[in-house]
């Protein structure tokens, strides 16, 4: 998913106040997997991979001019659901799993890949006798990133047995805010959170064979 986002606003007049919000709340998820219980044989290569990519660019422009000009700006990024329950991006060969058990199968991979890239750039005029302005910018970007075999899963494989995590996230926040006037008055507050888990496991009572 890349998705930009762009936010014009500009008032005048004797009295000029205005505000915008923009808000971005992505929950979607990512699962591939073998369930629980399969049965997998005679395959040259198994291969299970799920992939998450997820691209947001927020720019707001505002420009807020008069007697008195009081401009207030909100942009704020939730990349997750914000549960710590939840894995946003899995892939996994699920529990009791039988993998080339009856006949032999050659490479299996297992891959959970994640990419997020947040930006979020707010640029505030305020001018008049009396300026005011108020600006945020808040990304969090925390997802958890799993690749997994399961409980009590039995492989027989001839070849490479992966199992591969990987996340690559950033999250870059920029806040540019300027009053003018007999009375400026502004405030910025900018924050930017990265902070994924990924991981990649093997569960208990593995049994292996190749």
């Amino acid at each position: 998913v890349k998705i930009p986002l762009t936010v014009f606003a500009f008032l005048g007049g004797a009295v000029a106040i205005g505000a915008t919000v923009t808000v971005v709340n992505d929950n979607s998820k990512q699962l591939a997997e073998i369930s629980n219980n399969a049965k997998v044989d005679d395959a040259n290569a198994i291969t299970v991979n799920a992939v998450n990519y997820q691209d947001y660019d927020a720019t707001t422009f505002s420009v807020y001019i008069g007697a008195v000009g009081i401009g207030v700006n909100f942009t704020r990024m939730g990349l997750d659901d914000g549960n710590i329950n939840t894995d946003e991006t899995v892939a996994r060969i699920g529990n009791n799993a039988d993998i080339g058990k009856t006949t032999q199968v050659g490479t299996v991979t297992v891959t959970a890949t994640s990419t997020v890239l947040a930006e979020a750039d707010t640029y505030a005029v305020t001018g008049g006798l009396a300026a005011i302005g108020i600006n945020f910018n808040f990304l969090d970007v925390t997802p958890f990133v799993r690749a997994e075999i399961g409980n009590n899963v039995e492989m027989n494989a001839s070849g490479l047995v992966s199992v591969i995590a990987t996340g690559d996230m950033d999250a870059d926040s920029t806040l540019i805010g300027v009053s003018v006037g007999l009375l400026g008055i502004g405030s910025a507050h900018s924050r930017a959170e990265v902070s994924p888990d990924v991981t990649a496991e093997i569960g208990s009572d593995f049994g292996g064979s190749g």
